[in-house]
């Protein structure tokens, strides 16, 4: 089944975000379509995304302008991506975060479960790719995969699979 991964990105060089190179060349490995909303960015963060997935077809920016002063403009930078996703399988994960190449398989199989669950939001395991003092971030469940075009609601929501 057909995937489609949505990520945000701003200022991702001037803010120092470590591996999010990593990060969105994995999106395109695991993933049939990527979609990058890239809010205005003074650091040329969408030249850079350009520069690291030059030989990767499967990706494409969404250029979005909103204002930082806007408590909410880190969510409309999601609903953008989201809204331009055209498969109806999506994952959600940001720019520090990737998911195992190999677990393509299993997603596909959690994909099944969620879709006869009766509900609409998966949570499963990504891996933070930036480091505290000591290590690199553990395993989380703060990335998400979707039936459909918009999901709200807690975490403990969202279907787990075990």
């Amino acid at each position: 089944m057909p995937v489609s991964i949505y990520q945000t990105a701003y200022n991702l060089i001037q803010n120092s975000i470590t591996g999010w190179e990593k990060s969105i060349i994995n999106s395109c490995q695991f993933a049939d379509e990527v979609i990058l909303a890239v809010n205005t960015s003074d650091d040329d963060t969408d030249s850079a995304i350009r520069d690291v997935l030059w030989e990767y077809k499967n990706w494409k920016i969404v250029p979005a302008n909103f204002s930082k002063l806007d408590p909410f403009w880190d969510g409309r930078m999601k609903n953008l991506a989201l809204q331009n996703c055209s498969h109806d399988w999506k994952i959600q994960k940001d720019c520090d975060e990737t998911i195992p190449v190999w677990q393509r398989p299993l997603w596909d199989n959690a994909f099944m479960q969620l879709q006869f669950s009766g509900r609409k939001v998966l949570a499963v395991p990504s891996v933070d790719i930036y480091k505290d003092e000591n290590h690199y971030k553990s395993i989380n469940y703060k990335t998400y995969g979707s039936i459909g075009q918009l999901w709200r609601g807690p975490a403990g929501n969202a279907l787990k699979p075990g």
